[in-house]
């Protein structure tokens, strides 16, 4: 039984203690799993010695072959790793232990060869019979690899909710799990939260070289991505010096896919002769281990018009991935405007991760305002706004652009650089108690027309966190704060919810005063308690400390009675409260915050994105319930306390 002490030595992380106890063991169990401490290791070579004095001891050789599928599916010869799983999983008839290790590793070649619908029905057929086994973690871990699969097919929110089915059954802090979430939330553009998330698997697979170096790979692209191409270097250098010593060579092949992004993107756009010949090597070497989408993204990165036309030309596409670089090949390489437009739609259509692309990409060549704005905001209905004035900031080239409608009249305006680090600034400046805004205003809204029309704007990346109360244009207006243009009108059809809830955290002195406002008691809520009372509401009002995380915005929290409610625990209600007031927290700084309870069905999230002493939002909150009640609109009720109270930081998120 010394293999099976040897395996939960493995389980803690404690491959010291595993390797003491294997060695006294000669037996064929134990040098199964020598191989697979070995493959853990990322050291493949040794799994292949280990496994061969496991068939020299006697092993069931459909059990060896079993783990040399895997370890083929380590090293990234993925079709022969399907073959040989294939095989043993046909021997392993009687071994259903067994069988499920093997329709597991071949459902993760499949993945990665992209034949995603064989790949989800082998994960599928794993969990059947691990259930049968009573083996719930394992066969949560098969749900997981779903999410996997959905990931690959490009279906981000089915994979995020495979994830979150899967998370109950899997081990607390299953690092596998952690690299496999950080990647749909990089897909998804939340790159903050995914990196936070590589944080905490890689402080979990200490000792497990071969899960390490892919961890190092998917920090190397959300550093990437963030634009912080020297933390990308090290990355992608870490991860190639992994990837060789393990001699998984289709991994060492994506790894120096990303150095040349990364240094592509330090070139900005500068040609370089013998770069574009490293790059046609790698790509070569990607096509041949099948890693088709890193090839693909290589040649678009590189911009060069021969590359760009290889990619565009391309045939087989099969994943919305594939489909929409081969679409965004084709823009670049277009020769008028109607083909490049062409091939931005039809991108956009075949998978939204590339949308910031096909937009940059369209309006370098857009000119009439009109052409603008629809690229920025798709199908916006101007006749929505009525008679409010609609202004959607955007970056563009490092340029700030901000488009107006004002009575269905589009305008363009051309603002300068990008304006990040005045934004932070003036938010800086706020917190020290500073209100000096009016440079910061004339920049944003000096040349826009507005009157003293209500305000819906939609911000640029880079305005998170701005308090737009607190500058003199919007002072005293009501204004509404959304995602998109799409989002408004979507809020703004928001039918009313049942009935009105609030929502208690401990150590707040004040939160008696205003939950008696509303009529009901003070009750400190748990976490279940809390969600199960927001659902499907009318107003809810949550008085309570909250902590907002700038690394990991989806992990920002509401302090409760037992405990913390993560923002990504609203995911769980099936329609968020219809008006959703958060008093005394800054956790609206958060952007995930208003985008998930504006998704499932709330009209407008009233909270601060500064840090509020909860004395002084009892006066605001209070005033703005009572406006509500005389039948304000939120954004008017709000603006009715601030004009009373000061700012404090709040704002009306969705359609107010």
């Amino acid at each position: 039984m010394s293999h099976h002490t040897a395996l939960a030595h493995v389980e803690r992380g404690d491959f010291v203690s595993a390797h003491k106890v294997l060695r006294a063991n000669d037996s064929g169990d134990a040098w199964l799993t020598a191989a697979w401490v070995a493959l853990e290791r990322g050291n493949t070579r040794g799994c292949a010695r280990a496994l061969a004095k496991a068939a020299e001891r006697g092993a069931p050789a459909a059990r060896v072959r079993c783990l040399h599928g895997l370890r083929l599916c380590a090293t990234g010869s993925y079709p022969l790793a399907v073959v040989t799983l294939s095989q043993a999983a046909q021997d392993l008839g009687s071994d259903p232990r067994w069988l499920a290790n093997a329709l597991v590793g071949k459902g993760i070649a499949l993945g990665y060869l992209l034949r995603l619908a064989e790949a989800d029905a082998s994960f599928a057929a794993a969990q059947e019979i691990l259930v049968g086994l009573g083996e719930d973690e394992r066969a949560a871990t098969c749900v997981h690899n779903r999410g996997f699969v959905a990931l690959q097919g490009g279906d981000v929110p089915l994979a995020l909710a495979l994830f979150d089915k899967a998370s109950d059954g899997l081990r607390k802090g299953r690092a596998e799990a952690l690299v496999d979430r950080a990647s749909a939330l990089a897909t998804a553009g939340m790159i903050r939260d995914a990196t936070a998330v590589l944080d905490e698997a890689e402080r979990l697979l200490v000792g497990r070289a071969s899960r390490l170096a892919e961890v190092a790979v998917a920090t190397g692209y959300c550093a990437l991505w963030a634009g912080d191409l020297r933390s990308a270097a090290r990355e992608a250098q870490r991860a190639q010096d992994l990837f060789r010593r393990q001699r998984r060579p289709a991994w060492v092949a994506v790894a120096d896919a990303l150095a040349l992004r990364i240094e592509l993107a330090a070139r900005q756009g500068r040609e370089c002769v013998e770069l574009f010949a490293a790059v046609r090597r790698v790509w070569r070497r990607c096509l041949k281990w099948g890693r088709l989408v890193e090839a693909a993204e290589l040649l678009v990165a590189s911009g060069n018009p021969e590359f760009l036309r290889i990619v565009a030309a391309q045939r087989r596409a099969p994943v919305p991935r594939l489909r929409a670089l081969r679409w965004l090949a084709r823009a670049r390489v277009a020769t008028d405007n109607r083909r490049l437009f062409a091939a931005c739609r039809a991108g956009m259509r075949a998978s939204p991760e590339f949308t910031d692309e096909f937009v940059a990409t369209a309006l370098r060549a857009a000119r009439r305002p009109r052409d603008i704005l629809g690229w920025l905001e798709p199908g916006v209905d101007l006749a929505a706004f009525g008679a409010r004035a609609f202004v959607r900031f955007a970056v563009h080239d490092g340029e700030l652009l901000a488009c107006s409608v004002v009575r269905q009249r589009i305008q363009v305006h051309r603002l300068g650089p990008d304006g990040t680090a005045e934004v932070n600034a003036f938010r800086l400046r706020l917190k020290a108690g500073r209100h000096d805004g009016e440079a910061l205003d004339r920049r944003l809204f000096g040349t826009l027309e507005l009157g003293d029309r209500e305000l819906v704007i939609v911000p640029a990346k880079g305005m998170s966190g701005l308090v737009w109360a607190a500058l003199p244009t919007c002072a005293g207006r009501p204004v509404s704060v959304v995602p998109s243009a799409a989002a408004w009108v979507a809020a703004s059809r928001v039918g009313p919810g049942v009935g009105t809830v609030s929502v208690t955290g401990p150590e707040l002195v004040h939160a008696s005063r205003e939950v008696t406002m509303l009529g009901h008691d003070t009750q400190e809520s748990t976490v279940d308690s809390a969600l199960a009372a927001m659902e499907g509401v009318d107003v809810a009002h949550v008085a309570a400390h909250g902590r907002f995380r700038l690394d990991a915005p989806l992990f920002s929290s509401l302090q409760l009675a037992d405990g913390e409610l993560y923002v990504h625990d609203l995911r769980q209600l099936t329609r968020t409260p219809r008006i959703l007031v958060l008093s005394a927290c800054e956790v609206a700084r958060a952007e995930a915050v208003a985008k998930i309870v504006l998704e499932r069905g709330t009209q407008a999230l009233i909270a601060s994105t500064l840090p509020v002493p909860d004395e002084q939002a009892v006066d605001l909150v209070t005033t703005f319930h009572r406006r509500l009640r005389l039948g304000d609109s939120p954004a008017h009720a709000l603006a009715e306390a601030q004009r009373a109270h000061g700012h404090l930081g709040f704002s009306c998120f969705g359609a107010g």
